[in-house]
């Protein structure tokens, strides 16, 4: 079965033919150039174009009438309210937690016979990689005493977000993908002069301080964006965007959070050092999200 938006072909009144073609890899755009005296031709590193997927399909209806205006339906569903392709995600039931994002390329020639129609639906992926979500490869929790041996290769689960309470925070989730993956780090509340570390390559990010509890601060490693508030705040960063390489992932968040007491008493109280608290078990601290995806071609 393959899902678009999460609509079966069913759900868009079509049926699914056999041979769809989901290419293994893309097809390259290769480098080259030719030196005078040198047999053959100097190649530069490749790169991949995008990725086509071709989906024939029929449409099986008890009148020509049935048939059109599934045809209507179906292109309301692949264009947006300006007429264009719009972007789509494309799913294979034989890796469903994978995605593919997609539109509508190309031509579909409908070949009609009294209530039937049959055309291929053809899209194209610029982006070639297919992606799943970080929790995707996550295996459930091993509860304590249940006689697993420790170092049997059983992971902790790929938690994303953490309150930062401490000046010194550790981060850790695993990458299951052969591939490198970049990050979007979201940090809500005020903290002092944060840093991030990607301890496995060694290189540093450090952002804009956030002195209110209702400040946002966004870092888009894919799109080397810094906003802060919404307002783009890129000329107050320094270092590096980093990668997530494949295998382990581990972060060192750094800085000053305030932390914040909900109510003692009739009084809200606030510690500028987080080692005044006793107990952790409250969401006192800025909120830190890091989302990313394993990435797969």
């Amino acid at each position: 079965m393959i899902r678009l938006d999460g609509k079966s072909f069913k759900e868009l009144g079509l049926i699914l033919l056999p041979d769809h073609q989901n290419p293994v890899l893309p097809p390259t755009e290769d480098k080259t150039i030719n030196t005078p005296g040198k047999h053959g031709l100097y190649s530069f590193p490749a790169e991949f174009g995008p990725r086509n997927f071709n989906i024939p399909v029929l449409i099986d209806k008890d009148s020509r009438l049935g048939v059109q205006q599934i045809v209507r339906n179906l292109t309301a569903f692949l264009l947006d309210s300006y007429g264009r392709p719009r972007k789509i995600e494309l799913r294979f039931d034989y890796e469903p937690e994978k995605y593919y994002t997609v539109r509508f390329s190309g031509q579909a020639d409908i070949s009609r016979f009294r209530w039937l129609g049959n055309f291929n639906l053809t899209f194209v992926a610029d982006d070639p990689y297919a992606y799943a979500p970080s929790t995707a490869y996550d295996q459930e929790p091993v509860q304590y005493d249940s006689g697993v041996q420790y170092d049997s290769g059983v992971m902790y689960q790929n938690y994303n977000t953490f309150n930062w309470l401490y000046s010194r925070y550790y981060f850790g989730n695993y990458n299951h993908s052969h591939f490198s993956t970049k990050p979007k780090i979201t940090i809500q509340g005020a903290v002092i002069n944060p840093r991030v570390t990607n301890l496995k390559t060694g290189k540093s990010i450090y952002l804009p301080s956030l002195s209110n509890a209702s400040d946002v601060l966004e870092v888009d490693f894919n799109k080397y964006t810094v906003m802060k508030n919404n307002q783009n705040s890129f000329d107050e960063y320094r270092g590096d965007f980093f990668f997530f390489e494949p295998g382990e992932i581990q972060l060192l968040f750094e800085g000053k959070p305030i932390v914040q007491e909900t109510t003692w008493g009739s009084e809200t109280v606030t510690f500028d050092s987080p080692y005044l608290l006793g107990s952790t078990d409250t969401k006192l601290g800025p909120l830190v999200t890091v989302d990313w995806e394993h990435k797969f071609m």
